[in-house]
């Protein structure tokens, strides 16, 4: 036999902030945030509106090797924990975190860039409304390329009436020949997880 103690209502776990209100729970790590930016010493650095330059291209042979992979390799980790509560820096992360083998300093001079839109944002993170059977019940699901290119990542989100239910980016696993096809590669994906997501929520009698 086990003695537990309840602690009250959770605030704070594992870099998370947690803030709960009658309209719903707010979930952030913005002194997670302040954290990382003080051990990079950004904490004082000029604010980016953007989290990357939208026509900057990347590769693994552009530019000179860095001289000590771990520090890449270290913030990489870092952010890649930090996109639970922050859907804006997914698609950037993502792309980083694929230059993890040849690392080089463009690579790294992008998380820099990062992290000053992030001293920009201290305040971001998720808020999930409590689901209220008041609302309207219909199935709602905004998709888009993040990028038009051959084989940008795809964003999506799925509502059920004002509720949050799912969000993901995710890179296609497809070339396409033109922003024409990415787009309809997009409808085609989610077309698919609409179908079962009526049936799911007929299952429930929804």
């Amino acid at each position: 036999m086990f003695q537990l103690k309840i602690l009250g209502p959770s605030k704070y776990f594992l870099g998370l902030e947690i803030a709960k209100s009658s309209k719903g729970i707010s979930l952030s790590q913005r002194k997670y945030t302040l954290s990382l930016l003080e051990d990079t010493s950004f904490l004082a650095c000029k604010p980016s509106n953007l989290p990357m330059d939208p026509n900057l291209k990347l590769n693994l042979h552009d530019g000179d090797l860095l001289l000590d992979p771990s520090v890449y390799k270290r913030l990489i980790g870092k952010l890649i924990y930090l996109t639970i509560s922050r859907p804006d820096i997914t698609l950037v992360v993502n792309r980083l975190s694929q230059y993890m083998k040849e690392h080089r300093v463009r690579h790294l001079n992008v998380v820099h860039h990062l992290l000053q839109y992030l001293k920009s944002t201290l305040g971001q993170g998720l808020f999930s409304l409590l689901i209220t059977l008041s609302n309207s019940l219909s199935l709602l699901m905004l998709i888009g390329p993040a990028m038009l290119i051959p084989k940008g990542p795809l964003l999506a989100c799925v509502l059920l009436g004002n509720n949050l239910l799912s969000w993901s980016s995710k890179k296609q696993p497809t070339i396409s020949k033109s922003s024409t096809e990415v787009e309809y590669r997009a409808l085609s994906s989610v077309t698919s997880k609409v179908v079962w997501l009526r049936r799911l929520l007929l299952h429930f009698n929804i």
